[in-house]
């Protein structure tokens, strides 16, 4: 398993709805074994240091069905099923399937609203 900061809804595009959205959790990413090509999960080839000092290239978790960002705020919804890609859907590279996992929310620790505001602090 890979414990980290997740970020759901970099603020890229920070005017519209969800993305004007961003949370900030700790999460713990697990493997999951694909029943028809592996009995045993695998662990998941995120490079990550010291052996590799910058992670290059942006990884993303996809839960299949939708799911309410309410559930994930109020704490109901702690662990989401998916298909982790290297890269999405605004890198200049392919998504490439790399694995299935969960994401099982240990502490969510910022939830906010994006936008333009000058007296606001910006995220």
């Amino acid at each position: 398993p890979i414990q980290a900061w997740f970020s759901h809804h970099v603020p890229e595009f920070g005017a519209d709805s969800p993305h004007n959205f961003q949370i900030v959790l700790n999460g713990l990413l697990t493997p999951l074994s694909c029943f028809n090509t592996e009995p045993v999960a695998q662990p998941i080839p995120i490079p990550y240091p010291p052996r590799d000092p910058l992670i290059q290239y942006e990884y993303t978790i996809t839960p299949p069905p939708e799911f309410s960002l309410n559930d994930l705020l109020l704490q109901t919804l702690t662990e989401l099923k998916g298909s982790i890609y290297n890269g999405s859907f605004d890198t200049p590279y392919e998504r490439i399937p790399i694995a299935l996992g969960t994401l099982t929310v240990r502490e969510l620790t910022t939830a906010v609203y994006l936008n333009e505001s000058t007296s606001v602090p910006s995220y």
